[in-house]
Order: C-alpha cells, then sequence, then structure tokens
C-alpha cells in the first residue's frame, strides 16, 4: 500500500494510503523509503482484516469514505526528497571505545546488533576480511530496501566480523549480498507480517574448501561456516535494510535464521541444485530466498513409491491452504524445497527416479 501510494504521488497523481490500527508507523516509514516524505494516510480501525466477515468490513469502512476524501482535498505539506543516512566521510572512524562487554552494550543500545554478542569490528579484523576480495571496498554492491541504504564491500566486511564469520569466506558474502539486494529476491518484503527468513543454499567446491558441514543436523548451529554466514546476513539485514521490530519488521512470530544449507553433492545420485537452475556443474553459487518455515523431519519406508507417498502426505500436511494463499499473494512464485537424505534419495534414485520425476510425482 505504501509503495502505491508513493509511485502514484511520484507520477503527480493524489493519492491516500490506508492502514489498519498498530500499522501507521511502519506504512509511513516504508512510504518514505520509496521516497515520499509526506503520505497521505487513513487509518482503519480494525488490526487484522483478515479476522473480520465481509459485511463486517463494508459497515466498519462506511466512514472511511469521508476520511478518505478530506485527506484527498486538504492540503498538505510540500512534499521533500527523503534525507538518506549519510555515509560516514571516514568509514575508518573509531566511533567506540571499550572492553567485549562495553562495546557489545553499546552496540545492542544502538541497534546494532541481533541481541547476540558480536565481534568488535576492529580495523585490523576489517582489513583483513577485505584482504580476500580484489574489489575496493567503496564500491556499491546493491541497495538494501526498505532503507536503500548502499551496501558497499566496506560495510559487508565489518557485518562479516560482527557476525564472527573468517575472512576467506568473503567470495560468499559477496554473492550473498548481491542476491539480497536483487530486485527478484525482494528483501523488502521479509519483515511482513507471516515474518519470512532468508534460507540460503550453498552448491559448489567451494563448500567443502570452507568447511560448510553438509551431513547430519545440517540445521544445527554447530558449524562456524553455516552459522555465521546466516548470521551475516540477518547483520546485513539490521544494520543496512533497517528492520527493526515494531517499525520495519511485524513479523507476528517471525524465527530465528537459518544456517545455510550446503548441498552434499558428492553423496547424490542427482545433479545438485545448481544445475536445476541453469548453471554448469561444478559452479560455485548461493542461493537466496525466503521461507515461511521448516517443516518436521518425518521417516519413510519400503520401496519408491512408499516413500513419495508419505512425502506427499507431510508436504499437504505442512502446506495445506498456506500454498494456495501463498500463491494468490505472489502470484504463483513459490518453490516449496524439499530436503532429502543421501540415503532416501538414493532409494528413489536405484529405481530409476530422476529428481525431474520426483518432482512431476509429487
Amino acid at each position: 500500500m505504501s509503495r502505491a501510494t508513493a509511485w502514484l504521488e511520484a507520477e503527480g497523481i493524489p493519492a491516500v494510503g490506508v492502514a489498519c490500527r498498530g500499522f501507521t508507523a511502519p506504512a509511513r516509514l516504508v512510504a518514505k523509503a520509496e521516497g515520499l516524505a509526506n503520505m497521505r494516510l487513513v487509518e482503519y480501525p480494525p488490526p487484522n482484516i483478515g479476522a473480520l466477515r465481509w459485511e463486517q468490513i463494508a459497515e466498519s469502512s462506511e466512514p472511511l469514505v469521508e476520511q478518505l476524501v478530506a485527506a484527498l482535498t486538504q492540503s498538505v505539506a510540500p512534499d521533500v526528497p527523503v534525507a538518506r543516512t549519510a555515509s560516514r566521510s571516514n568509514p575508518r572512524e573509531i566511533v567506540f571505545k571499550g572492553d567485549l562487554r562495553e562495546v557489545n552494550d553499546f552496540f545492542r543500545a544502538k541497534v546494532w546488533s541481533d541481541g547476540l554478542p558480536v565481534m568488535p569490528p576492529t580495523l585490523a579484523d576489517v582489513e583483513e576480511m577485505l584482504a580476500h576480495t580484489d574489489r575496493r571496498p567503496e564500491e556499491v554492491i546493491g541497495l538494501l530496501r526498505p532503507t536503500k541504504l548502499p551496501a558497499t564491500v566496506w560495510k559487508v566486511a565489518v557485518n562479516a566480523v560482527m557476525a564472527g564469520c573468517r575472512p576467506e569466506y568473503m567470495p560468499v558474502l559477496l554473492a550473498l549480498t548481491e542476491a539480497a539486494a536483487d530486485p527478484k529476491f525482494g528483501i523488502e518484503h521479509v519483515g511482513t507480517t507471516a515474518g519470512l527468513t532468508p534460507l540460503i543454499i550453498l552448491n559448489g567446491p567451494i563448500a567443502k574448501e570452507l568447511g560448510f558441514h553438509a551431513g547430519q543436523g545440517v540445521l544445527r548451529p554447530q558449524h562456524q561456516a553455516n552459522i555465521t554466514v546466516s548470521r551475516f546476513l540477518r547483520l546485513l539485514m539490521v544494520n543496512i535494510a533497517g528492520y527493526r521490530l515494531g517499525e520495519t519488521d511485524m513479523a507476528t512470530f517471525g524465527r530465528n535464521y537459518y544456517p545455510v544449507i550446503a548441498e552434499a553433492e558428492e553423496d547424490s545420485p542427482w545433479p545438485p541444485l545448481s544445475v536445476d537452475r541453469g548453471f554448469a556443474a561444478g559452479t560455485n553459487l548461493v542461493t537466496l530466498q525466503s521461507a515461511d518455515t521448516t517443516g518436521h523431519s518425518f521417516l519413510t519406508e519400503g520401496p519408491a513409491e512408499s516413500h513419495l507417498r508419505v512425502i506427499a502426505r507431510e508436504m499437504v500436511r505442512e502446506l495445506g491452504g498456506n500454498l494456495l494463499v501463498a500463491m494468490e499473494h505472489f502470484g504463483g512464485r513459490v518453490s516449496p524445497v524439499l530436503g532429502l537424505t543421501p540415503l532416501v534419495a538414493g532409494i528413489l534414485a536405484k529405481e530409476g527416479l530422476s529428481k525431474a520425476d520426483v518432482k512431476r510425482w509429487l
């Protein structure tokens, strides 16, 4: 709603946004991110329109007509370009000095962390990160919504240190930042009521070279590469994209970040996801998509069809009507991810089923 209002106003067409009670503050913030400083806004009383019947919606909407007319016809303060937070002229400037506890207290007070302790981004550590890329520190990789602030190579290095990443992870972190800045990913939607969480899948020999775990317990947080790279993206969303609970992040529940899923390519009987996406085998590739949730693990047994029937049953139970709702809202661009152990995938492959056969069957 806020984006549409801003786009219309940018074309010289007066527009009014309508937001439910409790969402007016994030609505104005989103409009400002789109360049509309003074959005005309009318508050719609019900906190959750989805809980009302159509006749209740119609009845409670009647008073809105006069408010909409008034908002469209009254004079408003002239719109001015929204001032962006300026980058520091000297990014190497020291902003705080103290011991580990004092640094973390300072960062939490500034909402520069995810609540967990961070590694202080000292100049020495940031420059060690930068030594693992030939890209210039001031190079802008992309703009991250909703703030539209630039994600520079320097900022990637700073947030990587804070997340506890090793310097050699930099190629993965830069690729991940490019993916997050790509409009196709739609990072500006992560803070919706559903509370989406980015899911990162890594392919290629770089996963093994950098120590990404692809075996038993792949979603456990024990392995440094898997969990710190995912945490890096969360810090990027906080410190550059500008996500704040109750402001730009309006998740009803939300969930923590998922460790990076490195595909066990050597143990798989099928080509990896990177090949499915049109890249040559052996390509180092980061895939980023938003996930609503992850389902529970479940047991299957017997021949291939028996496994597939259980998988299909669990997919229906897990997704249910949510998939139809998601497809309605996102235009069919919904891609459920099914993770199989090498054992189950091997049983299916031995009976002559390709990955494409499994997809069609399900």
